[in-house]
């Protein structure tokens, strides 16, 4: 329950006058101290206030525009907290009513009374957008103070080109869509055609400068487009062809798009791609054809092919690279080092794997996690003990900590202590208008304004604040907000929250699956957002693919995967048959990521246990994966002790 002990309406109007000034953080204080100064208990925000706003936004959703108005409009003088919202509102019912005057007359209060608002920049882009055709003057001059502030936001641009084209200012409109396409946004390829369709084709040089924008934010596709249409006529820009290929996995354009190639970026991408597409054999030759060029630089194909060696039990083999290696890079000895103590590792050589790895950290401040961790592995191998080492471990939230099974580190038990506090109702004080607003807008039935508004904080909440704040995020069940929180806070407790509780303790014991690894998974997979969809077209809080999703849920539509309990009930039903077909946790939680085809054959190495097993796994994203899973299992299971836990879940480890 989230008890509002509201504030005056004057003092209410005093606060939002201050966000309009530049000296907002001093009138703010100003205005704090006299609230304090002349407190008194004060009424409560009027109860109709609230429910007018809320009669006036369901005549909204029934499309009655006119009653909408006669109900919102009078609130402008009642209900200050929540002005800027009105006029948004207000704003809308002129828009759909057909008043396109009054309503960027509206808007533009926003704009001059709101400064500070989340609306603002909003109120902004819907002026822009409904803006008069017919006068290009005045629409020109309201993206020009846009873009003033805003200078960089690609879809303002590319409105203000196409209006400049419209109006006959070609030469402006071309040379705006040349800065689009440079920019590298989303508006990129847009721009690229437009230029083609003017005659105006960008250079080489510039498509080169489009392309690696495009890159750095991810925008593959786009550049796709682009190397679709042009021939990439150097070794740099063959490069930047092979790694947006590489990245969509497009391996035989990278093999074909790299031949001749010199740079180091470029023969890793291209061996990388041969050993993916024409398999091992074809990979040692090609690198077998760069060491006899005396190619130095080929470091991590090095590594790559060592560790080949090692998957096909060639180890005499792989020493001999190694030795090679040492010589060749003397600057990498601590990699080389621990990749020699691997592979003893991996042959059961336990007590020269012991010798390597003393040898590593002798001298070393400090060791890295995973060589102590793996030191006081060997030693028990041995029949020692590993203590001595395994307390050494620095991260004690790492997988390498808790796998040692020393017990869960103080900070985490304090913790556990603290969250199984019962938590007193939710009182906000009446001096506290951000968080106000939040609460209000939360009771208004508006989430997304209200998680907007309380990520606007994330920055600037003073820390007697945060546990306010964040019980306003699990109200609207923003955990994803919560974990950002819990970061910029460094608290573990608001970075790994129990999410959606009921409906995953219920999943949980429903399928035999510990609760706290439903929602580690969870919590790598989404971070908790219930809308996520992955580049592969993985969808929701746990990220299924649509064809596992119908194998396993039943399902009609995708768009069921962005319902929480839905996604949750799938996937741990998903989860629970890879847990009783691989029996341990690392096992179940690798196939997740890779696949059980994958995980079934990198089981069939001889493996100690499934710690080896996740040190070795292959793929990197994967064995990251799993590192990062398990570790969040651990941590929830620490803060959060035995709540909701089954008699017996699948494979769980020892905390």
């Amino acid at each position: 329950m989230i008890n509002i002990s509201a504030p005056d309406k004057n003092n209410i109007r005093l606060f939002l006058k201050a966000r309009k000034s530049t000296e907002f953080l001093l009138l703010a204080t100003i205005t704090i101290c006299l609230l304090l100064a002349a407190f008194s208990p004060t009424p409560a925000l009027s109860a109709t206030s609230r429910e007018k706003y809320a009669a006036g936004r369901k005549y909204m959703q029934e499309a009655e525009w006119q009653k909408a108005l006669e109900i919102l409009k009078p609130l402008m003088n009642d209900y200050p907290l929540l002005t800027d919202y009105l006029l948004r509102d207000i704003a809308i019912c002129y828009e759909k009513s057909g008043d396109l005057q009054e309503a960027s007359a509206t808007l533009r209060k926003i704009i001059s009374d709101h400064r500070q608002s989340p609306l603002y920049l909003k109120a902004y882009e819907k002026i822009l957008e409904i803006g008069n055709a017919d006068d290009i003057a005045s629409n020109l001059a309201d993206y020009d103070l846009y873009l003033k502030e805003f200078p960089r936001d690609n879809k303002t641009l590319w409105g203000k080109s196409c209006l400049l084209s419209k109006s006959g200012h070609n030469d402006a409109a071309l040379a705006l869509r040349r800065e689009i396409l440079l920019n590298g946004g989303p508006y990129a390829v847009k721009s690229y055609e437009a230029l083609k369709a003017a005659d105006c084709r960008p250079s080489y040089g510039e498509i080169k400068i489009a392309l690696a924008r495009l890159m750095e934010r991810d925008n593959y596709e786009q550049a796709l487009h682009l190397l679709e249409d042009v021939d990439l006529e150097d070794e740099d820009g063959k490069d930047l062809a092979a790694r947006a290929y590489f990245r969509l996995r497009l391996y035989s354009r990278v093999i074909k798009s790299l031949q001749g190639v010199s740079s180091p970026n470029g023969k890793y991408l291209l061996a990388m791609s041969v050993l993916r597409t024409k398999g091992r054999e074809s990979f040692y030759k090609l690198f077998e054809e760069f060491t006899e060029q005396n190619h130095r630089d080929i470091f991590q194909l090095y590594l790559t092919a060592v560790d080949l060696k090692q998957r096909d039990e060639s180890f005499s083999e792989a020493y001999n690279m190694l030795e090679t290696m040492k010589s060749l890079y003397p600057a990498q000895r601590e990699k080389i080092i621990w990749t020699e103590a691997w592979l003893t590792i991996r042959q059961k050589r336990f007590s020269e794997a012991d010798r390597i790895l003393t040898k590593l950290i002798a001298g070393q401040t400090k060791p890295s996690d995973k060589y102590l961790f793996w030191l006081g592995k060997v030693k028990i191998y041995q029949g020692l003990k590993g203590d001595a080492y395994f307390s050494r471990i620095h991260d004690k939230t790492s997988y390498y900590w808790f796998r040692t099974g020393l017990g869960v580190p103080f900070a985490l038990a304090e913790k556990k202590d603290e969250s199984a506090k019962q938590e007193p109702p939710l009182t906000i004080p009446e001096t506290n208008l951000h968080l106000l607003r939040i609460a209000e807008l939360e009771s208004l039935q508006m989430r997304s304004e209200a998680r907007t508004e309380a990520r606007s904080l994330f920055d600037t909440i003073k820390h007697q604040d945060v546990s306010i704040l964040a019980r306003l995020l699990v109200a609207m069940e923003d955990y994803s907000g919560l974990i950002k929180l819990g970061r910029k806070q460094n608290d573990l407790r608001l970075a790994y929250p129990f999410a959606f509780r009921e409906t995953v303790i219920k999943c949980g014991q429903e399928q035999n699956v510990d609760p706290f690894l439903i929602m580690a998974i969870m919590r790598e997979e989404s971070h908790f957002r219930n809308d996520a969809v992955s580049v592969a077209g993985a969808l929701g809080l746990m990220q299924l693919m649509p064809a596992t999703a119908r194998k396993v849920g039943n399902i009609s539509h995708n768009r069921e995967l962005f319902d929480a309990q839905k996604n949750i009930r799938i996937g741990t039903t998903y989860l629970s048959s890879l847990l009783s077909r691989f029996g341990e946790m690392p096992y179940a939680i690798a196939a997740y990521n890779a696949g059980g085809g994958n995980v079934k054959k990198w089981r069939a190495a001889d493996y100690q246990d499934e710690d080896e097993f996740t040190e070795d796994i292959p793929y990197g994203e994967t064995k990251n994966y799993v590192l990062r899973v398990m570790s969040a299992y651990f941590i929830m299971k620490s803060l959060y002790g035995n709540e909701g836990e089954v008699e017996s879940p699948h494979g769980a480890p020892p905390a």
